[in-house]
């Protein structure tokens, strides 16, 4: 009939197809996540079926080894290829554990990649077993963590190096915290003081006690006073070391107002 709207039948979306899109959806949206939070902890994936051998990695992973997805194929030689040579005994031992064993592993590896580049990582494993207890399969990730693993070795070699100059320096180092009493004491200055760390228990009256009677009052004066501006304040005093030994310092002090360790 002319002028008679036709009734369109246009598709249902709260039905079980709508269900069924919307669960694709979420887990798009869980996979998306999940991908972006690896990428972010530098933190691959992977999965290993025991009865047929085959390997799943995860995008994140294929990076960390720097292999090309689309012309590799996941397996457990390919990721031992690109384990460092003094490393990879340690790491297939593990692997071969998990299998047979069940037993979960923690471990830190070098990779050796092309040109030289070494990254470091730190890798976990653990055994899936089905309702028989058979181990079927063992899933596990890698983190990447050259950068920490550079800076703390960098942190190390910046001890080292201040440790080596008080020695050469014969200069301690030393901190107090006015508010909670806690107290730091370099190797150096230890050893100038002539007392073992491990038999010690350090505290501010400790140090007093072996600083000469006439140079006690100056002393905790100084110590007392509060430090109104960032200005070096220094002093000398005399000393009782061990085995009746005696010396003159010269020690300075600068406040600092910000925690060294947060």
């Amino acid at each position: 009939m002319v002028g008679r709207r036709s009734k369109i039948k246009r598709p249902r979306t709260n039905g079980r197809f709508g269900k069924h899109k919307r669960a694709a959806a979420e887990i798009r949206r869980s996979e998306t996540y999940m991908a972006v939070g690896q990428r972010l902890t530098r933190t691959g994936t992977w999965a290993l079926n025991v009865v047929t051998k085959r390997c799943f990695w995860s995008p994140e992973l294929f990076r960390i080894l720097e292999f090309d997805p689309a012309s590799t194929d996941p397996s457990i030689s390919t990721f031992l290829d690109r384990v460092h040579p003094s490393d990879r005994g340690a790491v297939q031992q593990n692997v071969d554990l998990a299998i047979h064993t069940g037993k979960d592993f923690a471990q830190d590896y070098r990779l050796l990649l092309g040109g030289g580049t070494i990254k470091y990582v730190h890798g976990i494993g653990h055994a899936v077993t089905n309702k028989f207890g058979e181990i079927i399969e063992i899933i596990g990730a890698a983190t990447e963590i050259t950068d920490r693993v550079n800076a703390e070795r960098a942190l190390k070699r910046s001890e080292f190096y201040l440790a080596e100059a008080e020695k050469i320096s014969h200069t301690g180092c030393w901190a107090r915290n006015p508010t909670t009493g806690e107290l730091f004491w370099s190797q150096e200055e230890w050893r100038i003081f002539g007392l073992d760390p491990k038999k010690t228990e350090l505290s501010y009256q400790l140090f007093l006690n072996m600083i000469h009677p006439d140079d006690r009052p100056s002393l905790e004066t100084v110590s007392a006073s509060p430090f109104a501006q960032e200005s070096p304040m220094i002093f000398r005093f005399e000393s009782f070391l061990t085995m009746g030994r005696s010396s003159i310092f010269t020690a300075s002090a600068i406040p600092s107002f910000t925690n060294p360790v947060r």
